[in-house]
């Protein structure tokens, strides 16, 4: 299995970013969770929406829902700043011996009223056109979807995974997406 470490996001004209933020995601050795704090509004649910939105795009909220995707879109950008929306991700890959660091882009642009995105990923400082068409299944390989609700949340997720009444069912979905399998109640 693949080891996936977050190295760094940058966010541009989305949310309270304006123009380009960077935030180094590096851990130390033995200290590999990142904890976020800081005031209401100032950011932490939009930089955790910004790391599900930059690895997933439309897929984040599955078939048919892509404009769900769009209205959050719109609905981070800044009106008031120079330039398109854009988030990058850099993170690094290891497994089967190899290590490759990796720069997943997405940007916004507005064009005749329509949401216009542009995804780009570079390996090892390289554009890799193959890996850009090939992403979601590249990705989806590594951590489905449906997965990435159990390792990137915020405090106010931390009651629905905490919560018997939900966890099932979010466990369940996560196991079937984890199998590839396209429902437990089907087996039975």
């Amino acid at each position: 299995m693949a080891k996936v470490t977050f190295l760094g996001l940058g966010l541009q004209n989305l949310g309270p970013f304006k123009q380009r933020q960077y935030l180094d995601l590096r851990t130390e050795s033995g200290k590999p969770i990142v904890l976020i704090k800081a005031f209401n509004g100032s950011g932490k649910t939009t930089l955790l929406t910004a790391l599900q939105v930059v690895l997933y795009g439309t897929k984040l909220y599955g078939n048919g829902r892509g404009r769900e995707y769009e209205q959050l879109m719109l609905g981070l950008q800044r009106r008031d700043a120079d330039g398109d929306a854009r988030i990058d991700l850099d993170l690094r890959l290891e497994g089967h011996g190899e290590v490759d660091e990796f720069t997943v882009s997405r940007s916004w642009a507005l064009s005749g009223g329509k949401l216009e995105e542009q995804l780009t990923v570079h390996r090892d400082g390289h554009p890799d056109l193959q890996l850009t068409e090939e992403w979601d299944d590249f990705l989806d390989n590594l951590l489905p979807a449906e997965l990435v609700q159990l390792f990137l949340f915020d405090g106010e997720k931390i009651e629905a995974l905490a919560n018997p009444a939900t966890l099932p069912d979010m466990l369940r979905r996560a196991t079937e997406a984890f199998l590839g399998i396209g429902g437990i109640d089907s087996l039975s």
